[in-house]
């Protein structure tokens, strides 16, 4: 089973409903519960990474910052044509862009994908 948001979430819920059913001890709904919701915030996070090509060189912290990045170069390629092209430097998966020294196998579609922001 693959615990995206979706599914923590639907987790979440299940054990609630099971609470009110059953009545849990109080202990075993803290501790699930922490449990799930530990996972839900994991998941809510952006990966921050540096981002360096010829129109924009910053650190991504969020998706609006990404959309800048998109914007720098939206005259030149597509928001699909950057998340396709850029890729991480060699051994350093929070470095992307669409310089020559970034010649990894990592795509930052995949990178993001592989951090729960589906894009």
């Amino acid at each position: 089973m693959k615990l995206d948001k979706e599914t923590l979430t639907e987790m979440l819920e299940y054990v609630e409903k099971l609470n009110e059913e059953v009545g849990l001890s109080s202990e075993t709904m803290l501790e699930v519960t922490q449990t799930i919701n530990k996972k839900l915030d994991k998941l809510k996070k952006f990966p921050k990474f540096w981002f360096e090509g010829n129109h924009a060189f910053m650190w991504v912290n969020n998706i609006e910052d990404l959309k800048q990045v998109f914007k720098q170069y939206d005259e030149y390629m597509s928001a699909d044509k950057v998340l396709d092209t850029a890729v991480n430097v060699d051994d350093e998966l929070n470095n992307f862009g669409l310089r020559r020294e970034h010649q990894g196998n990592v795509t930052l579609r995949q990178f993001l994908k592989d951090n729960n922001i589906e894009i």
